[in-house]
């Protein structure tokens, strides 16, 4: 049998070979598109939901940055016990110009320094509270960092999976496309003969 010498039975044969393989490889194309799309629609999700996270981890990076400030500004040699020093401090200069400008006999002057003493944040329980409060939600922020960094990777990891999956069902396609056409090439060739 050749290609164009061919009886009407080789040729009915050859015709229904061809058809077959069309049919399958248009069965084969249109369940790649199905998946192809599924496939897409998963992407989509998935990319929406990493999107989102991002957006978290930035959120939750700024908090703790915020809070880290306010904590190393209320921490021992922080901002906040250096100028409660500093108003100590300047109490007593005013104490003792104040106990040198007034002088009377058997009266004490009342302690300036004491009266206007600043408790540091170790001393007042609302700001050592306040401090270890700031402490614990920093930690809680952080590992929400490191489970957002994880969550991100698995679907980061995912996302190259679906994207790997898509383009071997475009090359599918792209095949079965080749396959179709050789079909009704073939066909349309035999069907001369029958």
């Amino acid at each position: 049998m050749g290609w164009n010498n061919c009886t009407q039975t080789e040729a009915q044969d050859c015709y229904d070979a061809a058809k077959s393989r069309f049919n399958n490889a248009a069965e084969e194309y249109t369940s790649a598109g199905k998946k192809l799309g599924a496939c897409e629609d998963a992407y989509k999700r998935t990319s929406a939901q990493a999107d989102s996270m991002r957006s978290d981890k930035l959120n939750f990076e700024k908090r703790v940055e915020q809070i880290g400030d306010v904590i190393r500004d209320l921490d021992v040699e922080g901002r906040v016990n250096t100028d409660i020093y500093e108003s100590n401090r300047f109490a007593g200069i005013v104490e003792a110009n104040f106990a040198e400008s007034i002088i009377c006999s058997g009266v004490n002057c009342p302690s300036i320094t004491q009266a206007l003493k600043t408790p540091f944040v170790s001393e007042n329980r609302f700001s050592l509270n306040a401090l270890n409060e700031l402490r614990k939600e920093k930690a809680r922020l952080e590992q929400a960092i490191r489970d957002v960094n994880a969550k991100l990777n698995a679907l980061e990891q995912e996302m190259e999976a679906l994207n790997k999956q898509m383009n071997a069902l475009v090359q599918v396609q792209a095949d079965m496309k080749k396959v179709i056409g050789a079909s009704i090439y073939d066909m349309a060739h035999f069907k001369k003969y029958m």
